[in-house]
């Protein structure tokens, strides 16, 4: 530098400056990935980046908001944007400035746009498969979801029924100044209000009254959302399905007459019905007797389950339901209960006839009854008892007995020996029973037992000696079987024994019984019957002389002998029992023994 003064005089002076006109680079990093900012993005701290010269100042404008930095040594920097800093920001296109200053006060910019999204509802259906079935809807159903978006004064409504909505819905003020949404009537369907927070968590209860009303079918539904600043979104139309109409289902009758009988639980029994409003492959269930049998509807409208024998026989006897039960792809279920009889056992009982099952001759000489029990449910019923091909029939009375008779004369033609009755009934549910039983017929003449009495003696009377010893009194019979009881009667008092394997019998009278004998004809009686009953009887007798009656009457008139009677022969007489007529009388003088005879 040159100067001059008034006088002429110059002088001069030099320094050195630096000349810096170039401003410096500056370049901004997205905010987010795509430069969007939603909501979850705007509740978190936001790092907004980029490059310039090194230690630079960075002055960042962002919403009428400054952030100052400085780049670093490597000319990097980062401002950190606090939580929420964005969130309270309406849904719109924003700019973003970045200067760089250097040292000589050269300074350029940067801009980007980013944005802020508008509220992006979702809704979650509370029914399975977005099916809405007949269970469902007699309950409340509470749609909810998030509208992505944050604040107070947040609107949600739910359309259902309607078509492209996001065509139909604005955003208005209410009369208090606060933003609403409307739905225009178009697009159809109806429009409810749901409840949300301000975190955007939303919920919508529909009541049963609401649901009925819905048709069967496809249904809509749309979720639209706006936030305090009037920014609102729709979520996609999304589409679920009403069915609440439940299958049909039919069980035809059961065995044809809803009855198992005896016979049809020995094979496998079919049982069969047909179905409507059922998918295919959709599973049929029938349970009986707490056993589930599974069939799969096949799009015939037919069903068909095959009951296996061995769990026929092992059913309670009585009535029991059977369940048929299916459910839709909907999950609407159909349950039918069909109440059957289960009939597999019949009860049929034969009483012993004539009291032991042998027919004797008396008995035979009347009608013999045949009697029995049956289930007192066969009232009614006829039973048949069939004797040597001719049959007799009778009907099972109130309390289930039952009885019928035999004429006399259909017993008497037969021949002595065993036969079989055969008794047969049947009940309304077609079970079927044979009892075979066996009676013996022992009626004929020359069969009937008879029996003999021995001379108790061997010459049939009993003699003082024989009465100091017991007495046996013995005999045979004929027809009268081992082991049968014979009962001897004398003087009042029974004595009894057996028969013996070739008929004989015997008896013991002790001999304080015979003693007791009054002299003379003593009477036996003695009877017996044998195994069918017909009785036998005989009566003998016997003589007891146990006493001797002897008198001597007075010789010569005074039991003196004089002179002359002894010149002629002596008699000497007197009396005996007239029983003892023939017997010898000694009379024994001097040693001398003379005889007579009674």
């Amino acid at each position: 530098m040159l100067a001059t003064n008034s006088d002429g005089l110059t002088g001069t002076i030099s320094t050195v400056f630096l000349v810096d006109t170039i401003p410096p680079v500056v370049t901004v990093d997205p905010m987010t990935p795509d430069n969007i900012v939603n909501l979850a993005e705007s509740h978190n701290s936001i790092f907004i980046t980029g490059t310039s010269e090194p230690g630079v100042s960075i002055l960042v404008s962002y919403n009428n908001q400054q952030y100052m930095t400085k780049t670093d040594a490597q000319g990097i920097w980062s401002i950190e944007l606090p939580p929420d800093a964005l969130s309270g920001m309406s849904n719109e296109i924003y700019t973003l400035t970045a200067v760089a200053t250097d040292s000589a006060g050269n300074s350029a910019s940067q801009s980007v746009t980013m944005a802020l999204v508008p509220p992006s509802p979702t809704i979650d259906l509370p029914f399975d498969d977005d099916i809405l079935n007949s269970n469902d809807v007699n309950h409340v159903q509470q749609l909810r979801g998030v509208t992505n978006s944050y604040g107070e004064n947040q609107t949600v409504v739910v359309n259902i029924g309607g078509l492209h909505i996001e065509q139909y819905a604005i955003t208005q003020r209410n009369s208090s100044g606060k933003w609403e949404i409307r739905v225009d009537p178009e697009a159809g369907g109806h429009t409810y209000i749901a409840q949300v927070d301000v975190n955007g968590n939303w919920v919508l209860d529909l009541p049963p009254e609401i649901l009925q009303q819905l048709d069967n079918g496809t249904t809509t539904i749309t979720v639209v959302a706006a936030d305090g600043l009037g920014n609102y979104g729709v979520a996609p139309q999304k589409n679920f399905y009403v069915d609440t109409i439940p299958p049909i289902l039919t069980l035809d009758p059961i065995a044809i007459d809803n009855i198992i009988s005896g016979p049809e639980s020995l094979n496998p029994l079919v049982i069969t019905g047909s179905y409507a409003d059922l998918e295919i492959g959709q599973p049929i269930t029938l349970v009986l007797n707490g056993i589930t049998y599974t069939t799969i509807a096949d799009g015939s409208g037919l069903w068909s389950i095959e009951i296996p024998s061995i769990d026929l026989i092992a059913l309670p006897q009585g009535e029991t339901d059977i369940i048929l039960s299916a459910s839709d792809l909907a999950k609407n279920n159909s349950t039918q209960t069909k109440l059957i009889s289960v009939d597999t056992q019949i009860f049929l009982t034969v009483a012993p006839v004539a009291g032991d099952d042998i027919i004797n001759a008396a008995e035979a000489a009347s009608p013999i009854v045949v009697r029995g029990t049956a289930d007192a449910a066969d009232s009614g019923r006829i039973v048949t008892v069939t004797l040597e091909g001719t049959s007799y029939t009778t009907t099972v009375q109130s309390d289930g007995t039952w009885s019928l008779s035999i004429p006399s004369a259909d017993i008497t033609a037969l021949v002595d020996g065993p036969y079989d009755l055969s008794v047969t009934q049947s009940d309304a549910a077609g079970n079927s029973i044979t009892v075979d039983h066996t009676i013996t017929l022992s009626a004929g003449t020359a069969n009937l037992p008879t029996l003999s009495v021995d001379p108790v003696t061997a010459d049939d009377i009993v003699s003082a000696n024989e009465s100091q010893s017991d007495l046996t009194v013995s005999g045979g019979s004929s027809h009268l079987q081992q082991g049968q009881m014979v009962t001897v009667t004398i003087n009042n008092i029974d004595y009894t024994g057996t028969a013996g394997a070739n008929g004989s019998w015997s008896v013991t009278v002790p001999a304080a019984d015979v003693q007791a004998l009054s002299q003379g004809s003593v009477a036996i009686a003695v009877k017996a019957q044998d195994i069918a009953g017909n009785p036998a009887s005989t009566s003998d007798s016997f003589m007891v002389d146990t006493l001797v009656n002897l008198t001597v009457g007075v010789v010569a008139g005074d039991d003196i002998i004089n002179a002359a009677e002894a010149g002629a022969p002596v008699v000497v007489s007197g009396t005996a029992d007239v029983a003892d007529s023939g017997q010898i009388v000694t009379v024994t003088l001097e040693g001398t023994s003379y005889t007579t005879t009674v």
